[in-house]
């Protein structure tokens, strides 16, 4: 019950407490109308009369709030019972016929190219027990390292996806190589480049109850010799 509902019962309750018996005084006991009845028979009438009626209103409006309580409580059950969840990994290729987001980095860096790339991938699985709908993705960079870079995360996909029971959700990680021209300079240097990145999904289960926040938070490393660039997982987490 929402506040708003709760001010009227209780406004309710105390129109009929306080008032009522007022009313009842001006309107029955206190007018000079005749009447085969006296006060007293009147008043244990309308006693009966009114505590069965309020009787019978304060049998339904529990027979309701259990009934809701119960409907509540059963919907409750079904989000656990069906509640979707996503696992996150390091992935060797990319189904490109899935749902799939592209991730570009951008090192702004002389040795890097802007058009030639290495290719990495991640993949959230839905490992849980229902669908995935109404699911939204955000994609957040931070610099981290001694070398001032900067970077840009270009980012496609789909809002209000649907994700079966074992499908995935495909990220491909597109890095910039280093130029061949640069490729000594960047070894001799041992110029390193570490980026902190952040997917963070938002969906629901199927009966749309709950929000679900999956944040996943993983690391992309570029040093000289490494072939095929470091990406690992630091840690994931999930709020509703």
């Amino acid at each position: 019950m929402n506040k708003h509902k709760k001010q009227l019962l209780i406004l309710g309750s105390l129109v009929v407490v306080v008032i009522l018996p007022v009313l009842l005084d001006i309107v029955v006991f206190g007018n000079s109308i005749a009447s085969n009845l006296t006060n007293g028979e009147w008043a244990g009438f309308l006693g009966s009369y009114i505590g069965a009626l309020l009787g019978g209103v304060a049998t339904l409006t529990g027979i309701y709030l259990t009934i809701r309580a119960n409907d509540n409580q059963r919907r409750e059950d079904q989000e656990i019972m069906f509640k979707p969840s996503l696992r996150a990994r390091i992935e060797t290729k990319t189904d490109t016929g899935a749902l799939c987001y592209e991730i570009v980095y951008n090192f702004n860096h002389p040795y890097f190219s802007d058009v030639q790339y290495e290719y990495a991938a991640i993949s959230f699985e839905n490992v849980g027990r229902g669908e995935i709908t109404d699911m939204t993705v955000n994609i957040s960079s931070e610099d981290e390292g001694q070398t001032a870079i900067s970077q840009y995360l270009l980012f496609q996909g789909i809002s209000d996806s649907f994700v079966p029971i074992g499908d995935k959700i495909w990220f491909t990680i597109d890095i910039p190589r280093v130029r061949p021209e640069r490729e000594k300079d960047f070894n001799n240097e041992k110029t390193r480049i570490i980026v902190s990145s952040k997917i963070t999904v938002k969906y629901k289960g199927i009966l749309g109850i709950r929000t679900y926040t999956q944040i996943l938070e993983y690391f992309l490393a570029v040093s000289p010799g490494e072939r095929p660039y470091n990406l690992w997982l630091k840690q994931q987490k999930i709020t509703s």
